[in-house]
């Protein structure tokens, strides 16, 4: 069930996320790092108001979306088979 969870909630994150909200602009030098933390409020499934924060660095993030983006895929290839 906490697997699912974080699965939802990671779909939620991978589909939201404006793909502009990601571009890298050279402004700010710390934009470009791979390092850099990035710390988000996630809300909880379940619940309207509870929400958890959430730190990692921005390659961390983007392992996150890609693996929640195949967990979706292969969720959603297996919905299809079922039939």
């Amino acid at each position: 069930m906490k697997a699912l969870a974080i699965l939802a909630v990671g779909a939620v994150l991978a589909v939201s996320a404006a793909p502009a909200a990601f571009a890298s602009t050279n402004d700010d030098p710390g934009k470009g790092d791979a390092n850099r933390v990035i710390c988000r409020s996630m809300s909880v499934t379940g619940s309207r108001l509870k929400k958890t924060r959430l730190c990692l660095t921005a390659r961390q993030w983007d392992e996150y979306r890609a693996d929640t983006r195949q967990k979706v895929e292969l969720s959603q290839m297996q919905k299809g088979k079922s039939n």
